[in-house]
């Protein structure tokens, strides 16, 4: 049940929109209001989404590219001025792909935070954008232009070159990831760079002269249509998987839960010792204990894994009985510790040593992690999944009060007044 990478849209999108153009079967549209004020909507919302998402680079960027929009649309195909054509050209092929990459690493604080750098940036652009293609003679010069920097790349790559530099450039430094973004958050402001790009290659013989406009605002639409994806898609996982350990939350797992019927287990994991080993070696390595656990359950086979809160770890398998999945648990419980976990000293250097350090009683310690399961299944008496998360979670506290590193079911009768257990009423469902 692996998801898709959220990517693979906004490139299909891409796709789709050249395809479209290339046929011509949508050259009327160059002609309709509303199709040329959408890329501007598609901007705004994703500007506004942005805002309230926390997420103002995003917003920045936004203001940044529907301003490209307009002064290009405005100096190609309302004036049909080349000069100003040529000095936008110039200007936003050097300016958006740097801020592009500016953007995409700059901490995320909010709007409040991150704010004033933001308008100055926006600022900086906006006006490059809006004045100096009002100065005749910059617009002359780039026009006229004989550098190889300056001048189009070719027929087909319509873009001053350096430009196309700066473009390649951006593209391997923004797809990867950064560290508290969501993982497509970087390929998708690549795929938006692309698109702009693309729009900014409309001169290019690739489209015929009746065309260029339609290219132009339909690769701009694609840009701000993956724009609000990206918003939407971090907004989805904000609320449905758990930042530290990329596992889906609770939401989803109770969703899960409400949708079960049939035959199914729940079983829940809980990290041996936990509390103890905070207090002793800090909530940092207590962290890395998660995302440890969760990195041997990310790709459970047969179930799908949840983090369930603090130390606490579910997993529902439909269509089975404990029968089937109770080898599975045990290979989960066995590789969590069989493994020797590293704990990180304080006084281990920053940088990589140019001479390794063989000594293992310096800078790390070795530990062993471990996790307690309970599971239980459904049954005639027993088949809402509140009742049998509870059985779980009465079989886990077994497991604990059994030695702790292993696995108990519940097959006692799942109907007894249970214990009083801090899930003793189980998931709302």
């Amino acid at each position: 049940m692996k998801p898709s990478p959220a990517f693979i849209f906004p490139l299909l999108l891409y796709f789709a929109v050249i395809a479209a153009v290339s046929m011509g079967s949508v050259a009327d549209l160059a002609q309709q209001t509303f199709f040329l004020a959408l890329p501007h909507v598609l901007f705004v919302i994703a500007f506004a989404m942005g805002v309230v998402c926390r997420n103002s680079r995003i917003s920045f960027l936004c203001l940044l590219y529907g301003l490209f929009t307009w002064t290009t649309d405005r100096a190609a195909f309302v004036l049909a001025d080349l000069s100003r054509t040529a000095a936008v050209s110039l200007v936003g092929a050097i300016y958006l792909p740097i801020m592009t990459v500016v953007f995409f690493y700059m901490p995320e604080r909010g709007m409040k935070s991150n704010g004033r750098t933001g308008v100055i940036l926006t600022s900086i652009g906006g006006l490059m954008l809006v004045l100096l293609p009002e100065l005749k003679s910059f617009g002359n010069a780039c026009l006229s232009a004989n550098s190889a920097l300056l001048g189009h790349v070719s027929s087909i790559i319509a873009v001053p070159f350096i430009g196309f530099l700066l473009f390649l450039c951006a593209l391997p430094l923004l797809i990867g990831r950064r560290e508290k973004d969501h993982p497509a958050l970087g390929t998708e402001l690549a795929i938006t760079l692309l698109c702009v790009f693309t729009a900014a290659n409309f001169q290019s013989a690739l489209w015929a002269s009746n065309h260029q406009r339609l290219a132009f605002i339909s690769f701009m639409t694609c840009a701000g249509a993956v724009m609000v994806w990206a918003l939407a898609e971090n907004a989805w996982r904000t609320a449905n998987i758990d930042a530290l350990t990329e596992l889906p939350g609770r939401r989803p797992f109770e969703h899960h839960l409400s949708r079960l019927g049939g035959e199914f287990c729940i079983a829940i994991a809980d990290v041996d010792h936990f509390k103890n080993f905070n207090d002793t070696y800090g909530h940092d390595a207590g962290d890395e204990v998660l995302r440890y656990v969760a990195s041997h359950m990310r790709g459970f086979e047969g179930g799908v894994a949840y983090r369930y809160g603090g130390e606490e770890f579910a997993i529902v398998f439909e269509n089975a009985s404990l029968s089937d999945i109770r080898d599975s648990l045990e290979t989960l419980r066995r590789n969590i510790a069989s493994r020797n976990f590293i704990i990180r000293s304080h006084n281990r250097p920053r940088k990589k040593p140019k001479t390794p350090n063989h000594d293992d009683s310096v800078g790390r310690t070795g530990i062993t992690i471990t996790v307690s399961i309970g599971a239980a299944e459904s049954r005639a008496h027993c088949k809402r999944p509140a009742d049998v998360f509870s059985a779980a979670d009465r079989a886990l506290y077994r497991a604990k009060d059994a030695g702790r590193n292993c696995i108990m079911t519940a097959e006692e009768d799942v109907n007894q007044k249970p214990p009083e257990t801090k899930h003793s009423k189980g998931p709302s469902t």
